[in-house]
């Protein structure tokens, strides 16, 4: 019963020296850092992408053209999105006009393809056509 008499010892309250200032200044170098790390994170991850590409391309270019043999909307599918990584890869190395001569060849050797046609076009992968 004596501890319950007992004046509570009073902890003293820390006054901090931070404002709302501070605070928000803080919080927008943490967000900015972290916006950054995002950034950098991203870059590495389209550069070991783009390397992985770079190591294939030659196959990745004769899988397209299978893809597009089966002549079917979803094998087209498949070939596009191959196609916009190649894309992605030449304009990397600055090669689009060599990947712009694939992609020619491709509308003449399949011109009774406008499904195929149509998807290139869209997914614009090729210009001035």
């Amino acid at each position: 019963m004596k501890e319950l008499s007992k004046p509570s010892e009073q902890v003293p309250s820390k006054v901090s020296d931070r404002t709302i200032g501070n605070i928000l200044s803080e919080a927008d170098r943490l967000k900015k850092r972290r916006k950054e790390a995002t950034r950098r994170k991203r870059e590495a991850d389209r550069l070991k992408k783009l390397a992985k590409l770079e190591a294939t391309a030659s196959t990745l270019w004769e899988e397209v053209y299978r893809h597009i043999s089966e002549k079917k909307p979803q094998a087209y599918d498949v070939a596009i999105t191959i196609l916009q990584d190649l894309y992605m890869l030449a304009k990397h190395q600055k090669k689009q006009a060599e990947y712009e001569q694939h992609i020619r060849k491709i509308l003449q050797e399949y011109s009774r393809l406008p499904s195929l046609k149509s998807k290139i076009i869209h997914a614009k992968l090729i210009r001035n056509l």
